[in-house]
């Protein structure tokens, strides 16, 4: 084989390599991921519990926000006791876009354990929801 053949072949399969990578990369679904506003007027530890029963727990204080993955279920665990849900992922129209790969979905928890979704644009604690959809406001069980 001559140098210049080898060069054309690396070069085919560096350029199929390219196009295969370019391909998997337009055709995965964006990631979504939830912003929760904590109006409970407490401190709360939130534990997102994953398909395979794996945990990770995080503190919010009151009037902050958390960043968590969506779940399989969510624990969250405040003075007046442990909440838990099985979470419900937002229609698209609640979703934000947040780069091109990932999306938040902004929700609150009240005092009294229900979460409710906010409208896409929200950046703050709100007393006025928009009209929840199907599933929301989530209710602790």
């Amino acid at each position: 084989m001559t140098p210049v053949s080898l060069a054309m072949k690396t070069n085919l399969k560096l350029t199929y390599s390219l196009l295969l990578s370019l391909l998997l990369m337009t055709s995965c679904h964006p990631g979504v991921i939830i912003d929760l506003f904590n109006n409970s007027r407490h401190e709360l530890v939130v534990t997102t519990i994953n398909q395979r029963s794996e945990e990770t727990t995080c503190k919010v204080k009151q009037n902050r926000v958390v960043r968590i993955g969506i779940a399989a279920k969510v624990r969250v665990d405040s003075p007046s006791g442990s909440w838990h849900y099985e979470f419900v992922v937002a229609p698209e129209e609640f979703w934000r876009r947040h780069n091109s790969m990932v999306s938040v979905i902004n929700v609150q928890i009240e005092k009294d354990g229900k979460i409710y979704v906010l409208s896409p644009d929200t950046r703050e604690v709100v007393t006025n929801f928009p009209p929840q959809p199907s599933g929301f406001p989530l209710v602790p069980k």
